[in-house]
């Protein structure tokens, strides 16, 4: 657990209590001594969580349940303020939040959400697929009677504990390259990271309780990588699923490949790390995952360049072997079988996305379209994004797009796309937009003129009317979506402010019409601390 002190001012009443005390004889002027307040932070790492969307993390500890900050800091981290969790509290990270598929440290509409809840005990530093196993299996055990299978299920589930909860995914492929890493870490390591993407692909498909019956012996014993068979871990509630079992078995393999020749691989020329995310989360092949991985001064644009980017002891032999294993790779993510279950991400509704060869415009309602092989659906369905075609001032949605895959070597993929976004108004109608819970956002003291001085710095609850912003540019190319543009327009005003969470309601007041350079907004504006 990482914690650290943060001071606080004491209460009204508790200064209050103290003057009362003080009054006789003592000096005035002496000051009251700050309050101590923990702050315990925990890192979220799938890949690393860059944007909670809005949902903050959970502790439960018995009857109390603490809440997180909705800011996300360096790798992952989130901070519980007041709150020291041990092993008998659980956190939850709400299967939303979105998970940093390029290790850029910023939220991008390549961006996933997680797909199923993360879970960890109180005691854990990372709460990632890994450790959201031992919740798991430790509520399983708990729930059996007395008895040996009791305490077989409570033994592993403590003995998986053991080596996950400091264990972080994201920087295992760091371990695995460093020359400096035993062979005993090297292999766990390798074994685990195959285990976090087992975990991934099976938890966003099965049950708590079918995951939960993941035999977890060798990826926690001195067994070697290459002994690994990751069908003969699966439960038979999951391998009777094919689809879902397929997926598992092509990722995991694929993760298996990469793992066997990362410490081939020179760390100075290529971010090992991310490329291990970029083709877990990111859904690249491996080609591609190197191409984006690169460290500052170094080029790599093809298999052909394997030798600029190995290290200097790696012989020809060895390289030939590795050339063979980048293709075998790249076939492997190109051809699998793979089921794909609700994954999003954060687009504009308008933007065109392009899937394969077909364009299609986002709309509310769903979309649905048959590409064959030849579209070209590279990295199992990557999003490309055209900045160009973005509409200003939509409001940011949720895309949530699923895929149905058979045999993609030889027949089509059923593409289906549910986007709920804004519905556009008529331009004489009052409306109200509502900006998310959690949104971030600061009221700009310069935004207008006199009638916009709200700082937003204290309260619970403020109320502001009469800001005023200028549509006078737009009313005559955008005709009825003026409304809309104009609600835009104030929000292109609202920036990012951490450690504030506002829930702001506008109405925009157009009864008497656009002919004037000024609408009037009405706004209620709640301000959290």
């Amino acid at each position: 657990m990482t914690s650290k002190i943060k001071t606080s001012l004491l209460t009204a009443s508790f200064i209050a209590s103290v003057g009362i005390f003080a009054g006789c004889g003592s000096d005035s002027s002496s000051s009251v001594p700050p309050v101590d307040s923990i702050i315990t932070t925990k890192n979220v790492a799938d890949g690393y969580v860059v944007d909670l969307n809005g949902t903050a993390a959970t502790a439960v500890c018995g009857t109390t349940t603490y809440s997180s900050s909705l800011t996300v800091g360096t790798q992952g981290s989130i901070e519980f303020t007041d709150a020291t969790l041990d092993e008998n509290c659980t956190i939850t990270v709400d299967s939303n939040a979105f998970i940093d598929t390029d290790l850029s440290s910023t939220f991008n509409t390549g961006d996933k959400q997680i797909g199923f809840a993360l879970k960890a005990p109180g005691d854990a530093q990372y709460v990632s697929q890994l450790t959201t196993l031992v919740v798991d299996k430790k509520v399983k055990a708990d729930a059996l009677p007395e008895g040996d299978a009791k305490v077989a299920a409570l033994a592993e589930a403590a003995d998986l504990k053991t080596a996950v909860k400091s264990f972080n995914p994201v920087t295992a492929a760091t371990t695995v390259a460093a020359s400096t890493s035993t062979d005993a870490q090297k292999n766990t390591a390798q074994k685990l990271m195959v285990l976090a993407e087992v975990l991934k692909t099976a938890m966003k498909s099965a049950t708590s309780s079918d995951v939960a019956d993941i035999n977890v012996t060798t990826f926690t014993n001195d067994s070697n990588l290459t002994d690994l068979n990751v069908t003969e871990t699966l439960p038979l509630s999951i391998t009777t699923n094919t689809t879902v079992n397929a997926a598992i078995e092509a990722k995991a393999a694929t993760i298996k490949e990469v793992a066997t020749i990362l410490d081939k691989i020179d760390t100075t020329k290529i971010d090992v790390d991310k490329l291990v995310v970029a083709m877990s989360d990111g859904d690249a092949n491996l080609t591609t995952a190197l191409s984006s991985s690169v460290q500052t001064g170094t080029t790599f644009t093809a298999d052909t360049n394997l030798s600029t980017i190995v290290k200097s002891d790696v012989n020809t032999s060895t390289l030939t072997e590795l050339v063979n294993t980048v293709t075998t790779i790249n076939t492997a993510v190109t051809t699998a079988n793979i089921a794909v279950a609700a994954t999003p991400a954060k687009l504009t509704l308008g933007s065109a996305l392009k899937m394969g060869s077909k364009t299609i415009t986002l709309t509310n309602g769903t979309f649905t379209t048959t590409a064959s092989k030849d579209d070209n659906l590279t990295n199992f369905f990557a999003i490309e994004l055209p900045s160009a075609t973005v509409n200003k001032g939509l409001s940011e949605q949720n895309l949530t797009f699923t895929t149905s895959i058979t045999n993609k070597a030889d027949s089509g993929d059923v593409v289906t796309l549910t986007i709920n976004g804004v519905k556009l108004v008529n331009v004489d109608s009052i409306i109200s937009v509502t900006i998310p819970t959690g949104t971030s956002i600061n009221i700009d003291e310069t935004v207008n003129n006199d009638e916009s001085n709200f700082d937003g710095e204290t309260g619970s609850a403020l109320t502001y009317t009469g800001l005023k912003f200028d549509i006078s540019s737009i009313i005559g190319t955008l005709g009825t979506n003026a409304v809309n543009e104009g609600i835009a327009h104030m929000n292109d005003r609202l920036s990012a402010s951490a450690g504030k969470v506002y829930d702001v309601n506008i109405t925009l007041d157009t009864s008497s019409g656009l002919t004037t350079d000024y609408k009037t907004i009405t706004g209620t504006v709640t301000v959290t601390e």
